[in-house]
């Protein structure tokens, strides 16, 4: 399993590889779906505005969305051991 360290490294190298979207807009690591991505900020933070927001879900599919590494499952309960 990889640790916080590791993890911390390998966002913030995923980051400075890219750091602006094509569209120009910075990109931020963003945590959801069991993983963590390197995402345009407008994927994440809608824009304003009727037109603002309809070209961004027009164009959402040119955005930088790229997979990083996937986040371990963290269950809520301890196992429950069998009985003898």
């Amino acid at each position: 399993m990889t640790d916080q360290t590791d993890l911390l490294e390998l966002i913030e190298r995923g980051n400075d590889a890219h750091p602006v979207c094509e569209c120009g807009t910075h990109t931020i690591p963003n945590a959801h779906d069991g993983a963590i991505w390197i995402e345009c900020a407008t994927l994440t933070h809608r824009p304003s505005g009727r037109l603002r927001r309809a070209l961004s879900v027009v164009t959402q599919h040119m955005h930088t969305r790229i997979h990083l590494v996937d986040t371990p499952v963290v269950a809520d309960e301890a196992p429950v051991s069998a009985a003898a």
